[in-house]
């Protein structure tokens, strides 16, 4: 069932598209996917570019997503038509990555853990507690060798790596008020449908249930689920706090929405508008990461307002939870031991 929904999805993803491209109307011809296979770019011809992902337009995803069609469209002397297609509109994440590997989608953009599906090595990076601290997030993927690195291991899966923006630590929402480790136990977790938070949450004592993101607040209001965990933005955005009694300010994971095109339709692009959507990923990019920084405190603060009690974990309870996750970093390293030594290196050349 789920195969036959995502390859719906994805025909459906590409009727959209052709639909995009048959408007381009004038003398220009519109190409976006599959259709835009082996263009050779000549002088004034359209592009069209369709983005996705799952949260909405008030997010740091749809910040992105806003300033990325702004600076392509004003930078392309229009040559470049962007698309959004935000809130789930393509589909899940799974589905709107698939999408854009077929080159049914142009690009898409979502967390880390999901990016995992697909570029696995990233999995040394969503492994719990690898970096505690914001600045060093910063630091790690503003360094150019591994920058280098990343590019290379997306390019291996057909897509073109357009860079990431920090959204925040994944945090835990509960009906249960977290204080020790004992009160782990028992609690029926929503987790991305992935190795690493599984193990995860099963280290911390927990009943992980892995559910789609669109799944997540129906879960919760039903009561198949009585714990969830995001940053801070999602939450907010997707208004689990509405279905939930505390915050739990766990800093569990990294969580960084990563952003790529379809390879084969990034390199049939003329090199000047590559040059404009790498230039227009790196506006977005800030954008996304301004809309974090000043709306995360101002959401958490609303959703204390509503009625959520916000609480943060111990140090006791903190060294508890990392050492109980010692495992999973293990195997994780051990599993991809070549990526791991480059995350390493990285850290280490900024001092993280």
């Amino acid at each position: 069932m789920k195969t036959w929904k995502r390859f719906l999805s994805m025909v459906l993803a590409a009727g959209m598209v052709m639909g995009l491209a048959a408007c381009g109307g004038g003398n220009n011809a519109a190409t976006s996917g599959n259709a835009n296979a082996g263009n050779t770019g000549t002088d004034g011809e359209k592009y069209v570019i369709t983005v996705a992902c799952t949260p909405s337009e008030e997010s740091p995803e749809g910040a992105y997503a806003k300033a990325f069609k702004e600076y392509c469209e004003a930078n392309s002397d229009g040559r470049l038509e962007v698309q959004l297609y935000l809130a789930a509109q393509m589909g899940t994440d799974r589905e709107i990555l698939e999408s854009v590997q077929f080159n049914s989608v142009t690009m898409g953009g979502t967390g880390i853990t999901q990016w995992t599906n697909f570029v696995t090595d990233l999995n040394v990076l969503d492994g719990p507690f690898v970096v505690t601290d914001k600045d060093t997030v910063y630091a790690l993927f503003e360094d150019a060798d591994f920058n280098q690195v990343l590019s290379e291991k997306f390019a291996q899966e057909g897509y073109h790596y357009m860079g990431e923006h920090f959204l925040g630590f994944r945090e835990m929402t509960s009906n249960k008020e977290i204080k020790t480790m004992d009160d782990f136990k028992g609690i029926k977790i929503r987790v991305i449908e992935n190795p690493t938070p599984i193990a995860l949450w099963s280290a911390l004592g927990c009943n992980p249930t892995p559910l789609a993101f669109t799944e997540v607040y129906t879960a919760l209001q039903q009561g198949t689920v009585n714990a969830q965990e995001n940053p801070v933005t999602n939450i907010y955005d997707k208004k689990f706090y509405e279905q939930q009694k505390y915050i739990v300010l766990t800093n569990h994971q990294i969580h960084t929405d990563f952003w790529a095109m379809n390879l084969d339709f990034y390199n049939s692009l003329p090199a000047d508008l590559q040059e404009v959507v790498d230039a227009g990923s790196k506006a977005g990019i800030d954008a996304a990461h301004e809309y974090a920084e000043t709306q995360a405190d101002i959401q958490l603060k609303e959703m204390e307002d509503y009625g959520c009690t916000i609480l943060t974990p111990d140090q006791a309870l903190m060294d508890a939870m990392v050492s109980a996750t010692q495992s999973v970093r293990d195997d994780i390293a051990a599993q991809y031991p070549e990526f791991s030594e480059n995350v390493n290196a990285a850290l280490t050349r900024i001092g993280g």
